[in-house]
């Protein structure tokens, strides 16, 4: 697959953990869950490691059959456990990568609606994934109201992001502009993978609409670089 076709991002994962306080469940896409089940969110610290992996790195018909065969255990998990939010969600995932926008909407309304604690991490997986499928459907209305309801839980990066791009999608110019900036200076930036170059292609892009050549220039060769580092990330 050519280069240009191609995209990567970047996540932390959780690898070394105590096996007496924390395990693996799930039938699939296991997640690492406390044992004391008051402990929602998991206190974790960085490793300065980095590892790229390309295991989704397939082409079309692979990856339709791989998610097709994700649907079918997480549908047979939900036969043993219907109200489980963690799987809905993860069956619109799928839905969406197979680019099944209006039952991927579905699953992801009804993961929603069991109102999951916005402490699990997944959660704001499943907010920004139902805001990516209003837009692909081009209900940026939507996409918009769903990312502002969410705004004051997610102060990361990567939401960050995707709530610029919904203002972006919505013609509100200078709000998405505020966010992307506010973006790419958190400590968190890197977070992003490659979307951190699209921030500030954005950005650069922005400028020029509103006649801030001077302005958009200052963030010119930092985008080069991003775009280097995205060649590199993705020929390793």
């Amino acid at each position: 697959m050519p280069s240009f076709l191609r995209r990567y991002a970047s996540d932390t994962v959780i690898r070394f953990y105590n096996r007496k306080h924390f395990c693996f469940c799930s039938r699939i896409h296991e997640q690492l869950t406390a044992k004391n089940s008051s402990m929602v969110k998991i206190d974790r610290f960085m490793l300065l490691m980095e590892l790229i992996h390309h295991g989704y790195d397939i082409g079309p018909k692979e990856m339709k059959k791989k998610q097709q065969r994700n649907i079918d255990l997480l549908l047979k998990s939900l036969e043993s456990n219907p109200d489980d939010p963690y799987a809905y969600f993860q069956i619109a995932q799928s839905n969406y990568v197979m680019q099944n926008y209006e039952e991927a909407l579905k699953y992801y309304s009804k993961a929603l609606s069991y109102e999951p604690d916005t402490g699990y991490e997944y959660v704001q997986l499943l907010v920004m994934g139902m805001a990516s499928t209003y837009m692909r459907l081009g209900r940026y209305k939507e996409e918009l109201e769903l990312l502002e309801a969410y705004a004051d839980k997610y102060k990361n990066a990567k939401f960050m992001f995707v709530h610029a791009t919904a203002y972006l999608d919505n013609n509100e110019l200078l709000k998405a502009l505020l966010l992307f900036l506010n973006a790419v200076a958190r400590p968190d930036a890197a977070q992003l993978g490659e979307n951190l170059a699209d921030c500030y292609g954005n950005i650069i892009q922005i400028y020029r609409k509103m006649g801030e050549d001077k302005m958009a220039d200052m963030f010119v060769e930092k985008y080069k670089s991003l775009l280097a580092e995205k060649e590199r990330i993705l020929n390793s």
